[in-house]
């Protein structure tokens, strides 16, 4: 019989005489033409990758308002970034432990943060190298960058970005 899920290092059953395919698909002889199965049966895996740390829900829940209420400067470098556009695929306001990175590859394990006036008070400043210590400590690549900095050098911005991206981990 076929296990809907698994998890861990349990390996999911399969019927006799049925053929397993790639991507953890198994093949069920369909009725229609004389097998006894159903068709195909997809194994469930784990999908969240064991990188990510789990989140609070208010966390989480900021992070859905962020996505929806972006700023000028954070809308003109997510067009930039969207759709693999690097080679590579970044996600917008992502829960990390207790932070939300404004944009991040995981792939390259790449977090990229804009950064407004704001970010350049004694106070915030402590806060932003408390967070990059933590992100480093997890192996992300943390990239500051000034709102003024992207509007007035959006090619610079980007290829700095490029750059970070075609680096191997």
């Amino acid at each position: 019989m076929l296990q809907a899920a698994h998890r861990g290092g349990e390996t999911p059953s399969v019927p006799s005489g049925h053929l397993p395919l790639t991507g953890g698909e198994t093949h069920i002889p369909s009725p229609a033409r004389g097998g006894s199965g159903w068709g195909r049966a997809t194994i469930m895996k784990p999908t969240t990758p064991k990188f990510f740390l789990q989140a609070s829900k208010s966390t989480i829940a900021k992070a859905r308002v962020l996505r929806k209420h972006m700023t000028p400067e954070e809308r003109l470098l997510w067009s930039h970034l969207r759709d693999k556009s690097f080679g590579v695929q970044f996600r917008k306001q992502v829960p990390f432990g207790p932070y939300i990175l404004d944009f991040f590859c995981l792939a390259k394990k790449v977090a990229v943060e804009l950064d407004g006036d704001q970010h350049y008070e004694e106070e915030t400043m402590a806060y932003d190298k408390a967070r990059d210590e933590y992100l480093r400590s997890h192996e992300i690549t943390v990239l500051r960058i000034r709102n003024r900095e992207l509007k007035t050098n959006l090619d610079g911005v980007l290829t700095v970005i490029w750059n970070a991206c075609k680096k191997e981990k």
